[in-house]
């Protein structure tokens, strides 16, 4: 698969450059800060943070964009575009930054109907201050946020853009970790065929059934948080109900993809998987095994599980990501025969409420 098929197909999940939160420090907004659509004096000049119109959409996107290769640039503005026409997206802010009428910057955040924020960084002129036109959208994303009662707010970017990265720092938005993105072509089986069997004890697999073992799919998610690897952090952060709901939203949605797995009499490991056909592929959205289930290669072998069927759906990949600090999880995809295509670091804003809850647990 090539590196910007299966980008795509992530960043649609995340929602960053078209492409999991960290207790950040507790963040008081004053009454002047959440001011919506007033002016801001800044050092520089008078900079009015102002929503762009329908007429301005394509500018503002292609000022975001910039730094995108034409082509690139044309399917970026064009994705954002249908995202919101796709109706997952709750709310939306593209904000342009103006000096005197013009426009000199621009910025965007979407918030899923989970209350999940995805930020692209701001964008400015080339002329015009750059720290303090990118802080002054930024400063206004994180009211919107505030405001919309967001659960999180997260930006996937470039390792390497360090300006972007530090105007995403110094504006609440804390480094968390590093992403893996891994693809598996589906042309050959897996190396080593699953067994549907730990210690001879057989694999019960039970199928999702919205509306009906919801609660059961949901205290398992729970479990499996606990002592995670990936992303810690957000361990405490949200429900196993938030979650479902949560990761419908990547690709498309079908319930006979999402299995609970029993072992040893128990409800064991989750493996939740949704469909990207216009990439030929399936995504693994979640997965996960309670803590007092591992260390027997039950993940292991759910996903060997999921190979075979996105395989027999004749799809030609699967993708997923994973925490760049879960060692032991990217040793099982590697061994599987996923391979890398891209790191991104993740930059996360946990709202003030959520901040305190978690402060709290």
């Amino acid at each position: 698969m090539p590196r910007e098929e299966a980008r795509t197909a992530v960043e649609r999940r995340f929602g960053a450059g078209l492409g999991r939160a960290i207790a950040s420090r507790f963040v008081r907004l004053s009454a002047f800060r959440c001011a919506s659509l007033r002016p801001r004096l800044l050092p520089a000049a008078m900079i009015e943070i102002v929503p762009a119109t329908a007429d301005e959409y394509e500018a503002a996107l292609g000022l975001l964009f910039n730094q995108l290769p034409s082509g690139e640039q044309k399917s970026s503005i064009a994705d954002v575009l249908r995202a919101l026409r796709r109706g997952r997206i709750s709310q939306h802010g593209l904000l342009t930054a103006r000096i005197e009428g013009a426009m000199v910057g621009s910025a965007l955040f979407m918030l899923q109907s989970d209350r999940t924020a995805f930020v692209w960084p701001p964008a400015h002129t080339a002329e015009d201050p750059a720290p303090e036109v990118d802080d002054a959208l930024l400063r206004e994303i994180v009211c919107r946020i505030e405001k919309a009662d967001a659960w999180i707010g997260q930006c996937l970017i470039e390792r390497d853009r360090h300006e972007e990265r530090e105007t995403l720092s110094r504006n609440g938005f804390k480094h968390l970790t590093d992403l893996r993105f891994l693809v598996r072509r589906l042309d050959q089986p897996p190396a080593h065929p699953p067994t549907w069997a730990l210690d001879g004890r057989p694999l019960e697999t039970i199928t999702y059934e919205p509306g009906i073992n919801d609660a059961r799919f949901a205290r398992l998610i729970e479990r499996t948080y606990l002592e995670t690897r990936d992303c810690p952090e957000l361990e405490g952060t949200r429900t196993g109900e938030q979650s479902l709901l949560s990761h419908r939203m990547s690709g498309e949605f079908d319930a006979a993809r999402w299995k609970l797995f029993r072992w040893r009499g128990q409800d064991a490991g989750v493996l939740l998987m949704n469909d990207h056909p216009e990439q030929s592929s399936w995504e693994v959205v979640y997965l996960g095994v309670a803590q007092e289930c591992r260390g027997n290669a039950l993940g292991r072998r759910m996903l060997a599980q999921g190979l075979v069927a996105a395989r027999a759906a004749q799809r030609c990949s699967v993708l997923l990501a994973v925490d760049t600090r879960n060692e032991y999880a990217g040793k099982v995809y590697d061994d599987l025969g996923f391979v890398e295509t891209d790191r991104r670091a993740v930059h996360l804003y946990l709202p003030q409420r959520q901040n305190a809850q978690a402060a709290n647990r």
